[in-house]
């Protein structure tokens, strides 16, 4: 297993999180472009990449899929962010039916939908 102890490995991996949170605010642009839309973005970008390098350290994946997985985090975390708020916000609505279709899955929705 690969050891992180220097400060530049911890450095880079931030960078790269944050990297992905710019990718995404250039792809795809807020409505307002603000400052604190951006900053926002990257806050968010930096906290999934963090988040994800965690996961990847504790498992004992080496430095590049590390940085990998800590771009990519920051890319999606935007994303992630909104579904999980969505979730919430159905379940805070009516919690038996978001259970209940969590439950029943994809695939039978799909099998409904075409009669």
């Amino acid at each position: 297993m690969q050891r992180f102890e220097s400060f530049f490995d911890h450095l880079l991996l931030l960078f790269l999180a944050l990297f992905g949170g710019a990718a995404r605010f250039c792809l795809k642009p807020p409505e307002h472009k603000t400052f604190g839309a951006a900053l926002s973005s990257l806050i968010v970008a930096g906290f999934a990449g963090l988040l994800v390098m965690q996961f990847l350290r504790f498992r004992g994946y080496p430095l590049t899929l590390v940085g990998i997985g800590a771009g990519v985090g920051g890319l999606l975390g935007h994303n992630i962010l909104t579904a999980l708020l969505a979730l919430g916000k159905r379940f805070e609505e009516d919690p038996g039916a978001l259970i209940a279709s969590l439950r029943k899955g994809r695939r039978n929705r799909d099998d409904s939908g075409s009669s």
